[in-house]
């Protein structure tokens, strides 16, 4: 089995994640397969590219403004897409030389999704243990991608 640590070579700056599923065992010989029963219908979101562009330069801002220990940018919801106002779980990847240099995110949309990208550039920047903090410096040389999560939905079991 290939694991990220082994494609990426370094396996102490890694992030992974699992899926469980715990079913019961019927015993009737007459058992439903169980393979059948997860529903995979989530649509995902699909941004324009306007808000994408909207999306990443607000990443941008917030990597600016928080590595010279600024406060987080400050949005009026009046001037954001209504598309962007809609929560969405998301993940902020900041990358330096090709290299992974942050990666925080949340899978439940528990928050408007420009607010989730605010949030989630600061602490991609900031708060990513396996990374020191990311300086003013190294901003101009960070590539920014944001991963939009499709809603989560219940699996029927």
């Amino acid at each position: 089995m290939r694991t990220v640590g082994s494609t990426a070579g370094d396996k102490s700056a890694v992030v992974g994640y699992a899926a469980i599923a715990y079913v019961e065992r019927s015993c009737s010989s007459n058992a439903v397969s169980e393979t059948n029963r997860v529903s995979t219908t989530a649509e995902p979101i699909k941004l324009s590219p306007s808000q994408k562009k909207f999306l990443l330069q607000l990443a941008r801002k917030t990597l600016c403004e928080v590595t010279a220990s600024r406060p987080m940018p400050k949005i009026d919801p009046a001037e954001v897409d209504s598309a962007l106002q809609v929560p969405y779980g998301c993940f902020v990847t900041l990358k330096k030389g090709g290299e992974l240099r942050g990666c925080i995110g949340n899978i439940l949309p528990d928050k408007p999704l420009y607010e989730a990208v605010i949030e989630n550039a600061r602490n991609a920047a900031l708060y990513d243990f396996r990374f020191p903090p990311v300086t003013p410096s190294e901003v101009p040389e960070i590539k920014i991608e944001i991963s939009v999560l499709s809603k989560p939905e219940k699996a029927s079991v």
